[in-house]
């Protein structure tokens, strides 16, 4: 009976642990790739380089700002909604509903999250022209040849 129990333990772990990387991973992921062409921190550095005019180069460096906070709140709802999630799979009484609305805040915060990225790119792109653009998000395999 005890190695049965033990058995069941096991299982339930590798199954939420399994739930966990599913249903948040795309999320996780979302919120560590930084923007296109590199990280946040590379793009910074991209900026300096490339965009000569001090005016518009402090724009494009708020913009960058305004999007890691918003990341930091994101990171900070995925928490909550890992916790959420993990929960209510270890619950034994837990019915559909509850991991309808779990699932429903995981789906909720991965759409915040893409539009997000959205509106940076698009923040980004209205404030470079279209060489500025292809400088800073070059490919790292065409910037060293």
């Amino acid at each position: 009976m005890m190695k049965r129990a033990r058995s069941l333990q096991r299982g339930q772990t590798l199954i939420i642990i399994f739930l966990g990387v599913l249903l948040l991973g795309g999320a996780s992921h979302a919120l560590n790739m930084g923007l296109p062409g590199g990280s946040v921190k590379e793009l910074r550095s991209r900026i300096k380089d490339v965009v000569k005019d001090p005016e518009r180069r402090t724009a494009l460096m708020s913009e960058l700002d305004e999007w890691e906070k918003e990341r930091k709140s994101h990171e900070e709802r995925y928490e909550a909604v890992a916790k959420d999630v993990l929960q209510t799979f270890a619950k034994t009484d837990g019915t559909p509903a509850d991991f309808d609305q779990a699932f429903s805040k995981a789906d909720a915060l991965n759409a915040d999250i893409e539009q997000s990225f959205l509106n940076a790119h698009d923040a980004l792109h209205g404030k470079l022209d279209a060489a500025e653009w292809r400088q800073i998000f070059a490919r790292k395999e065409a910037m060293s040849q």
